[in-house]
């Protein structure tokens, strides 16, 4: 947990949980500039290493295999349980950010986990499991290390693995942020989540998005 810049006792502050990507990936000692930049502007920043990520042996790396959005973020809003129980934490006021596999726990909060936090900021995310194996450029992979299943064997339970079948539960105002040649998690998967937020109309949804080189 970093505390803001000029923290002071008996002052609450916002906190943002910042997701890392993989999710087989993990946070260690290092400098991060995204923390830096959150705390100068007056926030907590909760970063935490839940199950799938690796760094702890392959049991607890590929535990959410198949099982995104389930044990992994358990282990996530357990550690946002105790920092949001701190008394110099504003729990009304708590983000989610993070890229790629962070980006769908962002979408995730923000979709069927909405209640909990009041802002998410979702980059290079995945919004919809069934049409992100025909758009990556790692279908296999999303298969033997991800999902563990194809789509045409239970089509139905990639779709509950995704932020876009929750968006009845939305109430999180969220920025999108992607680029057109991303190769890895199409642009369309922002674009998804994007268009089915700003059609239900629940909750404040924008999208940044690099279409070409002058574009931002």
């Amino acid at each position: 947990l970093m505390k803001p810049y000029g923290y002071e006792p008996g002052k609450k502050y916002p906190m943002v949980i910042y997701i890392h990507g993989g999710p087989h990936s993990a946070y260690g000692e290092g400098w991060f500039d995204e923390f830096q930049n959150l705390a100068a502007q007056g926030m907590f920043v909760l970063f935490t290493n839940p199950r799938g990520s690796s760094g702890y042996g392959a049991d607890f790396t590929y535990s959410t295999r198949g099982r995104w959005g389930m044990e992994d973020y358990e282990d996530l809003m357990k550690a946002v349980d105790i920092v949001a129980a701190r008394p110099d934490v504003d729990s009304t006021k708590m983000g989610a950010t993070g890229g790629s596999y962070g980006g769908y726990a962002t979408a995730w909060c923000s979709t069927k986990f909405s209640a909990r936090f009041a802002a998410g900021v979702m980059f290079v995310g995945i919004s919809d499991k069934v049409s992100k194996v025909g758009t990556t450029d790692i279908p296999d992979e999303e298969y033997y290390v991800h999902a563990r299943k194809r789509p045409w064997e239970d089509w139905q339970f990639l779709l509950e693995r995704s932020p876009i079948y929750h968006t009845a539960n939305a109430r999180t105002p969220l920025l999108i942020l992607h680029g057109k040649d991303d190769p890895r998690v199409n642009v369309g998967q922002s674009r998804e989540l994007h268009r089915h937020l700003k059609l239900r109309g629940q909750a404040p949804v924008r999208a940044v998005l690099r279409l070409d080189d002058s574009a931002s």
